[in-house]
């Protein structure tokens, strides 16, 4: 069964009961365990990414919105009109390039993998259309 988990995001300083931006994830944390989505419990971390829609809006936002309608009345606070999800992240530019690096690399090995074989149906071809 999928759990998902929303941890609401505040200045540690603030004491704003209306909250716009929540730290969320799907598959790592538990009703009785702490919130450990992302880097939620490294204190050197402050920024998050969007989650994508297909999680925010997807078969998951029904989940979401009882996620943070039982923290809004749990610990009394009051969840914004547009709130939006995050995955809460030590670096997130960092981990955005790293994103990029990963596709490039994949880009060029695929490249890579049909220039070989196009060489080799190319030369088992070649002996056939010449003849």
């Amino acid at each position: 069964m999928t759990s998902v988990g929303v941890a609401p995001v505040v200045n540690g300083e603030s004491d704003f009961k209306r909250i716009q931006f929540w730290a969320a994830g799907v598959d790592c944390c538990g009703p009785q365990k702490p919130f450990q989505c992302g880097d939620a419990q490294n204190p050197s971390a402050h920024g998050g990414l969007l989650l994508p829609d297909r999680v925010q809006g997807g078969p998951n936002r029904k989940f979401f919105e009882k996620a943070i309608k039982g923290a809004v009345d749990k610990y009394d606070l009051q969840a914004g009109n547009d709130y939006l999800l995050l995955n809460w992240l030590q670096d997130p530019v960092q981990y955005r390039d790293n994103l990029w690096r990963g596709s490039w690399k994949l880009f060029a090995v695929f490249g890579g993998v049909y220039l070989i074989i196009s060489a080799m149906v190319g030369f088992v071809i070649l002996p056939i259309l010449r003849g």
